[in-house]
Formats: C-alpha cells, sequence, structure tokens
C-alpha cells in the first residue's frame, strides 16, 4: 500500500494527494482483529495474531474495550468487554484478562478487536491512477468520507470496503460510508484480485446465511460519474442500507465485460435502494 492505517483512532484525512503506479492499495484503513485461541476460565482467553504482518501491534492495553466477533459469521457481538490486564506470553499470543465474563456464544474460532481504537477518515480530492490492486480500502465504523476524488485506470475495485476474521484479520465493520462526487474513469480493467465491482463491499464470512445482522451498513452512493465498460457497479456481500442515487453513469465496451453485464451484484444483502440504468 502506499499509505496503511492500522488500529488508529481520531481522524485521518487526505486532501489533494495524488497516487500513482503502486502495487497495492493508496490507502487501507483497518484495525486488527486476534482469534481466541483458548478459553482458560471466564475471565481469561489467550488471544492469537493469525497473519505475520499484524504479530506486535499493540492491539489491546488494560481498561480498553474489546468488541467480540463470531468467527464464523463475522456478526459484532452486542455486549463489549472490557481488558482489566494483558500480557504477552510469547511472539504471537497474549493472555486477556477480562473485567466481566466471557458472553457465553462466544469462545475459541471466534475474534476480538479493540472498540476504542477505530478512526473516521475523510478522503478529498484526490486522485488514484493506474494501480496494481484497489484504489482504497476502508474498514473501519467510525464516518467515511470519499469526496471530489479521481479513480482512473485502476486494475481492481476502486473502493473496496472489507473485514475479516479468516485470513488478513483485518477488521472494523464499516457503518456510515458517504462517496460523493467522484469520478471513476474505467476500473477493473484487469483479473488480477478483487476485482469483483468498482465498489466492492466484500467482507469474508464464512457463512452469510447464518447471520442476523448484516457486516457493512449505511453506504451513500451519490452524484458520482461513472465510465465504464460493463462490469458491476456495486459488489456487496452482507451489506445492508445502500444508497445508489443521481450518478451519471456511460457505459461502453472498451474492456470484457464482467457477471453477464449486471450493474449490481447483491448477495446476502438488507435494504438497498438502487437507481434505474
Amino acid at each position: 500500500d502506499a499509505t496503511h492505517f492500522s488500529n488508529c483512532a481520531g481522524t485521518i484525512t487526505v486532501k489533494g494527494a495524488t497516487y500513482e503506479g503502486m502495487m497495492d492499495d493508496a490507502i487501507n484503513v483497518h484495525s486488527t482483529c486476534l482469534s481466541i485461541a483458548k478459553v482458560i476460565s471466564p475471565t481469561k482467553i489467550v488471544a492469537r495474531y493469525k497473519h505475520p504482518q499484524a504479530v506486535g501491534f499493540e492491539v489491546f492495553e488494560a481498561g480498553e474495550q474489546i468488541q467480540f466477533i463470531k468467527g464464523q459469521t463475522l456478526e459484532n457481538h452486542p455486549t463489549l468487554g472490557k481488558a482489566a490486564a494483558v500480557e504477552k506470553l510469547n511472539e504471537n499470543h497474549l493472555l486477556i484478562t477480562l473485567a466481566e465474563p466471557l458472553p457465553a456464544d462466544i469462545g475459541e474460532g471466534d475474534a476480538i478487536e479493540n472498540a476504542d481504537w477505530y478512526p473516521a477518515v475523510n478522503f478529498i480530492d484526490c486522485t488514484v491512477q493506474h494501480n496494481r490492486a484497489r484504489g482504497t480500502l476502508f474498514t473501519t465504523p467510525k464516518p467515511v468520507l470519499v469526496q471530489g476524488c479521481k479513480f482512473l485506470g485502476s486494475s481492481g475495485s476502486a473502493i473496496l470496503l472489507a473485514g475479516d476474521a479468516q485470513g488478513w484479520y483485518e477488521s472494523g465493520r464499516c457503518l456510515d460510508v458517504k462517496i460523493i462526487n467522484n469520478l471513476f474513469d474505467h476500473n477493473l480493467i484487469q483479473r488480477y484480485q478483487f476485482t469483483e465491482g468498482i465498489i466492492s463491499i466484500y467482507p469474508m464470512v464464512k457463512h452469510p446465511e447464518q447471520q442476523t445482522e448484516r457486516y457493512h451498513q449505511n453506504i451513500l452512493i451519490e452524484g458520482n460519474r461513472f465510465l465504464t465498460h460493463r462490469v458491476p457497479l456495486i459488489y456487496a456481500i452482507s451489506a445492508d442500507g445502500i444508497i445508489f442515487r443521481n450518478n451519471t453513469v456511460q457505459f461502453d465496451d472498451k474492456h470484457a465485460p464482467m457477471h453477464n453485464k449486471q450493474p449490481y451484484v447483491l448477495q446476502h444483502c438488507g435494504k438497498t435502494d438502487l437507481q434505474k440504468l
């Protein structure tokens, strides 16, 4: 990535920047979740760093709140925990003492993230062009604003809202995203990876059919201009509250189509309001 923000708080503002020729994302903002490797007692758990590039991150300190995440469905548990003490056992494992007992339906194979360290993001008047992977990647429940930007010729999705407790363990579901007055000019021009939609809402959920609540929520896409070959404008899994309105879309045949030329591909999603094309 050109810029990468892990386990941050406050507000990240990027304005008027140009990113070109990256081998990965222009910006990646996310939390880091750890796997619950062992439950020693109702108030003691061993948490494991699952991805080697996250080893050593100071994810938890005593007194901070803990978000529990169901491993199979990626659902956030409604009850927050609190770390009473955190001890490093070895390079890959932490011993976390909880202030209150672990919820009865959380256990080994589930995940935890820090509920106090999430950033808001303002990505404004930036240009992202001719990069190999996605343009931008956001995974945070705080407000995300992408406004007045140009996404030109990215190999993969221009904007990806991700999240997982399976591989990278980059977490933090999105609850308030506004994508307003941007230009999307021929993205998804290769088949490298993450090429499902120009705006891809793609958390890695093992069993979305078992969810009672969708992972990403409240995503407004308005006033944008799309110049594109026949690929999905939106590809979404496990999202609720997607609004796509007042956008200008111009299709052409400069590159090969995808997904039977469908403009919207939705799986296991809740409420949507999508303009007719």
